[in-house]
């Protein structure tokens, strides 16, 4: 018995070297939120030939195992539309595009190529490592004062610019000529009262004059002439 076992044991031993050998370990990296294409060729790829997608290590034979997402024998047979062929088949190209990432996509990944014979399928494992995307924070605006504007003109929010001094000029022109009206006026009204009151004792001088002129004219002369 041990005579047959040991050359059955050795045969194992040898295809599954084979099996590792011919199986190629490659590293994805893919954005959660983004598209990623895991690669997959084969040289000797003929039509109507077999291939299947599948997580996890490839079976020893037989095709993909339980965990197979995609299948190819002249039709599409796929777990989801999240995975799809978009190389060109005819021409070896059996990469898997995985849409959408997420972060429960990662790990162990299988391409199998049935080729016709005894062990002669290609195999192609790879691994698919996922990262967060990274958001950014947009910075705060701050409000600069724009090249060739004057000192004193600032913005509010989105506001037009205001002019801080046109203001304070304005109110001051318009307060110097309110003062000069007032100091115009009262001088006019001083100058007034001044000059009526010099009329009014001008002719309270004329007025006392007529009458002791009256008075001296209208006194008789009672005195007896000279001997």
């Amino acid at each position: 018995m041990c005579p047959v076992v040991v050359p059955i044991f050795c045969l194992l031993l040898f295809l599954r070297a084979g099996e590792v050998l011919s199986s190629s370990d490659v590293a994805v990296t893919a954005t959660a939120g983004h598209n990623v294409t895991l690669p997959c060729r084969s040289s000797s790829y003929k039509s109507g030939v077999h291939v299947c997608w599948g997580r996890g290590e490839c079976p020893f034979t037989g095709q993909c195992g339980s965990n197979e997402i995609y299948k190819w024998d002249g039709r599409v047979h796929r777990m989801s539309d999240k995975y799809q062929l978009t190389g060109d088949i005819q021409r070896g190209d059996l990469s898997l595009t995985v849409v959408n990432v997420t972060m429960e996509d990662g790990g162990l990944y299988c391409c199998r190529i049935e080729i016709p014979g005894l062990f002669n399928d290609e195999k192609n494992s790879m691994w698919l490592r996922v990262t967060e995307a990274t958001t950014t924070v947009p910075s705060p605006v701050e409000h600069q004062t724009e090249p060739g504007s004057a000192a004193g003109h600032f913005l509010d929010g989105d506001r037009q610019p205001i002019h801080v001094p046109v203001i304070m000029v304005t109110s001051l022109l318009l307060l110097l000529i309110v003062l000069i009206s007032f100091l115009v006026y009262k001088r006019a009204s001083h100058r007034k009262l001044k000059t009526g009151s010099a009329q009014q004792v001008c002719t309270l001088q004329e007025r006392v004059g007529v009458e002791e002129n009256i008075y001296n004219i209208e006194e008789p002369d009672t005195s007896e002439p000279c001997p």
